[in-house]
């Protein structure tokens, strides 16, 4: 099965009370065929901290931040945006949060290094350059 990786040096993750409560709602409602992400989404809303709606802090990746992230094994800075489903295009850099880089981003600081391992079991890492603030709308 598909999971975080060294799972005793996870970075913290927060979610504000509405977002957390959304993607519940959205691991309710994936498909079983998703089963992997499901996990790893639950994972991260088990361990994470619930802050009241409008205090999030703006440095955390959300729904719909813009994200730099760097990856060893990657030339440079990626930008990605992180999305709901329906409004994921991987070419444009819109990345669901039902994707495991998606569920590996949500709620983590800017700074923050995070493993994981992708669809074909490898071990991968990243580390969050830049947050842009994102609004949690579904």
């Amino acid at each position: 099965m598909l999971q975080t990786a060294m799972t005793q040096n996870l970075p913290p993750v927060t979610l504000e009370k509405s977002e957390y409560e959304a993607i519940a709602d959205l691991i309710d409602n994936l498909p079983s065929r998703l089963s992997h992400v499901s996990a790893l989404l639950e994972a991260e809303l088990a361990r994470a901290r619930i802050v009241r709606d409008g205090s999030m802090p703006h440095d955390i990746v959300r729904m719909q931040s813009r994200v730099a992230i760097r990856q060893p094994d990657a030339d440079g800075i990626s930008q990605i945006e992180l999305v709901y489903p329906d409004a994921s295009n991987f070419d444009e850099g819109r990345v669901p949060i039902t994707s495991l880089l998606g569920a590996a981003l949500i709620g983590l600081p800017q700074g923050a290094k995070m493993k994981w391992q992708d669809r074909h079991g490898k071990l991968c890492e990243l580390t969050i350059v830049h947050v842009e603030p994102g609004i949690a709308e579904k």
